[in-house]
C-alpha cells in the first residue's frame, strides 16, 4: 500500500485500525502474527520505519518530530475512512503519542507499553556512549541475542540503528503541557527493569481523557512473549 505500511496492500474501510510503531532496532513485522489474534473488524497495521527491513536503504532518523511529520498524512488518509487507535511499544510509545498529540482527536485511544513517560526527565542518555559500553547498557533490555552479539558484521550493521533508535528516544521530551485528548492506556510488565512505576505514571497528565495503567506478567518484551494477554487488553478498550 505504503512504504510506511508494507503489510498492507491497501487502506481497508470501516475498520478499526490499530496501528503500531515497533520498539528499537525492530520493523513493522514484528506485528505480523497479531493480525491471526484479532477479529476481522480489527486491522493490524504495522507502522515501517525508515532504515530497516523493507526501508533498509534510507536514512535513520533520530528524532520523533521528523518521523511524525512525514507520516502524518497517511494516517489522516486512514483516518478518513476508519477508526483508528494507536499502539506503541518502549521507543514506539513515544511516536504513538507524538502523533495522537499532533492528530488532536479525542475519539483515538493511545495504547503506550513498556516505556517511562516523556514527561520525566531522562536521567541517563547512552546513544552517544563507545560501541561496547552502548551495548552493556542495551543488554538490560534483554532484547540483543546471543547470536547477534557474536555476529561482528552483523552487528556492525545493526549498531547505527540501534544508536538512531536510542537517540530518537532519548531525544523526545515533552512537559505537562503536550496533553493529547483522546484515553492514554499504559501497559507495562510487572518485571520490566527498564521503565520505573513513577515514571509509568507520569503519563497520566499527559491527558485530558481517561488513563488506565494495566501490568501484566512479563519483563520488558512481554508484548512479543505473550501477546495474546495484550490483545486482550486493546480489544476490551477498542470495544
Amino acid at each position: 500500500m505504503n512504504h510506511w505500511f508494507p503489510y498492507n496492500e491497501c487502506i481497508p474501510s470501516n475498520k478499526h485500525c490499530l496501528i503500531c510503531f515497533p520498539h528499537s532496532g525492530a520493523g513493522a513485522s514484528i506485528y505480523q502474527k497479531w493480525k491471526s489474534l484479532l477479529p476481522d473488524h480489527i486491522e493490524i497495521m504495522a507502522v515501517q520505519l525508515p532504515g530497516r527491513e523493507t526501508r533498509f536503504d534510507e536514512p535513520l532518523h533520530n528524532e520523533i518530530s521528523n518521523v511524525v511529520e512525514e507520516l502524518l498524512d497517511v494516517v489522516e488518509l486512514i483516518r478518513s475512512k476508519n477508526q483508528i487507535a494507536l499502539f506503541g511499544h518502549s521507543l514506539g510509545a513515544s511516536i504513538a503519542f507524538e502523533c495522537a498529540r499532533q492528530l488532536k482527536d479525542s475519539e483515538i485511544k493511545t495504547f503506550v507499553s513498556a516505556s517511562n513517560a516523556p514527561n520525566i526527565e531522562k536521567e541517563k542518555k547512552i546513544h552517544t556512549l563507545s560501541d561496547q559500553q552502548f551495548l552493556c547498557e542495551l543488554s538490560r533490555y534483554g532484547g540483543l541475542s546471543k547470536s547477534l552479539l557474536e555476529e561482528k558484521e552483523l552487528l556492525d550493521l545493526f549498531l547505527p540503528l540501534l544508536r538512531a533508535d536510542i537517540a530518537m528516544s532519548e531525544n523526545y521530551i515533552c512537559d505537562d503541557s503536550c496533553k493529547i485528548p483522546g484515553d492514554l492506556i499504559v501497559i507495562s510488565g510487572k518485571t520490566d527493569s527498564v521503565v520505573t512505576e513513577n515514571k509509568l505514571n507520569g503519563w497520566k497528565a499527559l491527558t485530558e481523557g481517561k488513563f488506565d495503567h494495566i501490568k501484566v506478567p512479563g519483563d520488558h518484551f512481554y508484548h512479543q512473549n505473550s501477546p495474546r494477554l495484550l490483545l486482550e487488553i486493546i480489544k476490551k478498550h477498542l470495544n
